[in-house]
């Protein structure tokens, strides 16, 4: 872990998971998620439906170019290549002047899926959106968008030669896509904190001791709290309680219930992140820190807020 030196035993109080952007992003990207999956749970998952567009707008197009257009790293979009491939939804074919080359094309049954999952998208984005003013929504996109491409290929500078693709949204028109941009911000969150914090304690992890650095709460609080499904919290819980950093203990006055709180192991491990924590902050929203008011940290949590 490339940690800085410990705090004041009394500095942990006052820490909040509210104020934790990881926990923003991945809070808000949930609940898009859940709107666009709703009522019923999209066939593709999102990386599988931004290769399957970035295709159906360019025919033909390599697989490296289809990676930089959807915002996938190279190792990550050849497994999705992949997977589409065998399920019939992706046809590949060597490049007749470059045999190294994969070109790709998408088939009829998965441009239905995209132009699906196109309007499951835009439904999901506009009642979102919907909940901040105009001016609010303009300055969100704004900000995601410069922290979004900080460290990646901006798909709408990119001129591909696509093709008019009905219900489709346009390359241009998805790099700015709400959602789109959630995915992206939270993948550079999540490759900065490998950076500054390593992988014994997760971006999700240190949200869940920061939920519960204050006081022990019991599952169901915590679960809210995180923003995260019942099944994914106990996961989580079995493997910090693994690592000594939390331990289950009876509730203090109600038998009937138990609490979470943290090991003094985890309150020195937390102490440790919390630093990096902020290093990880600064270094995401180092591309819009000269931007004025509203931050990006309370936009997300005005929408949360508003949910």
């Amino acid at each position: 872990m490339s940690l800085i030196a410990p705090e004041a035993p009394d500095e942990i109080v006052g820490s909040s998971w509210e104020q934790d952007i990881g926990h923003l992003l991945r809070a808000v990207k949930r609940a898009h998620e859940t709107i666009k999956d709703t009522p019923d749970p999209s066939l593709l998952t999102p990386p599988q439906f931004v290769v399957l567009l970035a295709v159906s707008r360019v025919p033909g197009v390599d697989q490296r170019t289809a990676g930089e257009l959807a915002s996938i790293d190279q190792a990550t979009v050849s497994g999705v290549v992949r997977r589409l491939a065998s399920r019939g939804l992706l046809r590949v074919e060597a490049d007749p002047v470059d045999g190294r080359r994969k070109l790709l094309y998408v088939t009829d049954t998965s441009l239905e899926m995209v132009r699906s999952d196109s309007a499951r998208l835009r439904r999901a984005d506009d009642a979102l959106l919907a909940r901040l003013s105009s001016d609010d929504r303009d300055a969100l996109i704004d900000r995601l968008s410069r922290v979004a491409y900080s460290r990646a290929i901006d798909p709408g500078t990119r001129t591909v030669g696509e093709v008019a693709t009905a219900d489709v949204f346009s390359v241009a028109e998805t790099s700015r896509a709400f959602g789109r941009l959630l995915r992206v911000c939270n993948q550079l969150h999540t490759s900065i904190w490998r950076d500054q914090v390593g992988t014994f304690v997760t971006p999700v992890q240190y949200t869940t001791l920061s939920a519960i650095a204050e006081e022990e709460v019991n599952q169901n609080t915590l679960t809210a709290r995180v923003a995260l499904n019942k099944g994914t919290v106990t996961e989580l819980l079995a493997r910090l309680r693994r690592n000594g950093l939390i331990e289950v203990r009876g509730h203090p006055t109600d038998r009937r219930q138990q609490v979470i709180a943290m090991t003094a192991a985890g309150r020195d491990i937390f102490r440790l992140t919390r630093h990096a924590e902020r290093a990880v902050r600064e270094l995401l929203l180092e591309p819009i820190a000269e931007q004025p008011p509203p931050a990006l940290d309370q936009l997300l949590a005005s929408l949360l807020a508003r949910s």
